[in-house]
């Protein structure tokens, strides 16, 4: 077999020239056009041009899990969940979300990095204990926790 490859490539080398031009043009042409688009078994939602993944929606989810896990402590069980039906109202969050930013980017609503920075400030949360302050320790130390 090998024999009567080597022996086509010397007698016909356009012949081989050619089906390496074809499976060339082939991966050009799909991983051009097919190969970096979303995948539609990792897409939950489309929003307009938006698209929602299934990692911004897993992320989401465990976010809003953890959320009930530290407010109900033990009485949060997955029947409790299934029972406030937690996917949708995940994906309705999402959905919404991706709404009223479209709604905002229409609109030309934005917000400024100092108005960003004074509203983050103003968090209880990031406040040093005892004093009315930012502290960006207590910060960073939020983020990380929550990811």
């Amino acid at each position: 077999m090998i024999k009567l490859l080597r022996q086509g490539a010397i007698e016909n080398p356009w012949v081989f020239r050619i089906i390496m031009i074809v499976i060339v043009v082939t991966f050009v042409i799909t991983m051009g056009w097919w190969g970096f688009s979303d995948d539609e078994r990792t897409v939950v939602a489309r929003v307009g041009a938006h698209s929602i993944s299934l990692d911004e929606y897993e992320r989401a989810y465990r976010n809003q899990e953890r959320a009930y896990r530290d407010a109900l402590k033990e009485q949060f069980t997955p029947e409790l969940a299934k029972q406030l039906d937690l996917k949708h109202v995940v994906i309705n969050a999402l959905i919404e979300r991706q709404l009223w930013l479209s709604t905002a980017g229409e609109l030309g609503l934005t917000v400024t990095p100092r108005e960003l920075a004074e509203a983050i400030a103003s968090i209880q949360a990031f406040h040093k204990e005892g004093t009315d302050r930012f502290d960006s320790d207590v910060y960073r130390r939020v983020l990380a926790v929550n990811r």
